[in-house]
């Protein structure tokens, strides 16, 4: 809906209707303006008759390896808030595919499910992840992967980014080694892990056992499932602040 470049806000008319613009032409800001000619403005007023929400996803992803450069991705899920649950897990074809390659060539074990999840992710204008932003896991891991294969991740400022690891850390106090999204998400009586996966699961995934690769798709669901109540119960506590993926 709004990206962010050279630190200003501009929107982003590729992800509105066209009601939602006449909108923003139409409405004022504090300076007079148009939003439209403002929209750094829009952010900061947030003004309660616009019809523009933002579409936030949830997001979460499971990796044969913690390392990008030793491994793949062997499933994402983005689920929409208030909607449906979108993902992709790699098959064996993918991973037999791989065993067959040349030595030389690039692993493209996720390349499949990648492409997807690009056209997937500029869908949004906010995704959510744990322990997920720059410098942690799963955003890093998935522009990685992305760079490594010629996808086109999406760039800054193009998609923004909410990592709730640090709602709970500072929001909330769990105690060491207390802040894993299940260990939070049972001290509110919120449903999660409901798929157990024995970490052996992982091994016989990266020899390309369905069996194992469906369990942790299944269990990457469950993870972006549980994040939608847990970012409706923190949400209120925390500022409105603009990070890109």
């Amino acid at each position: 809906m709004i990206q962010k470049s050279n630190n200003s806000y501009r929107f982003n008319y590729k992800k509105l209707l066209k009601r939602e613009i006449e909108w923003l032409d139409s409405h004022y800001c504090k300076h007079s303006k148009p939003y439209t000619e403002h929209p750094s403005c829009y952010w900061r007023e947030a003004p309660d008759t616009s019809p523009i929400k933002e579409k936030i996803g949830f997001l979460d992803i499971e990796c044969s390896n913690l390392d990008a450069p030793f491994g793949f991705i062997i499933s994402w899920c983005i689920k929409e808030q208030g909607g449906g649950l979108t993902g992709a897990h790699v098959t064996e074809s993918n991973i037999e595919k791989e065993k067959n390659s040349k030595l030389s060539t690039k692993v493209k074990t996720d390349e499949d499910i990648l492409y997807h999840f690009v056209k997937e992710a500029k869908r949004y204008d906010k995704l959510v992840g744990y322990y997920s932003k720059n410098r942690r896991f799963d955003i890093p891991f998935l522009r990685h992967r992305c760079i490594k294969l010629g996808l086109k991740f999406p760039l800054y400022g193009e998609v923004f980014h909410v990592d709730m690891y640090d709602w709970v850390r500072n929001f909330i106090k769990m105690g060491f080694r207390g802040n894993s999204l299940w260990s939070v998400c049972t001290e509110f009586g919120i449903p999660s892990k409901g798929t157990k996966c024995p970490r052996y699961y992982w091994v016989k995934a990266n020899q390309g056992n369905l069996a194992a690769i469906q369990a942790i798709y299944e269990h990457n669901k469950d993870d972006v499932i549980c994040l939608e109540p847990l970012y409706g119960l923190l949400e209120p506590y925390s500022r409105r602040m603009r990070t890109s993926v």
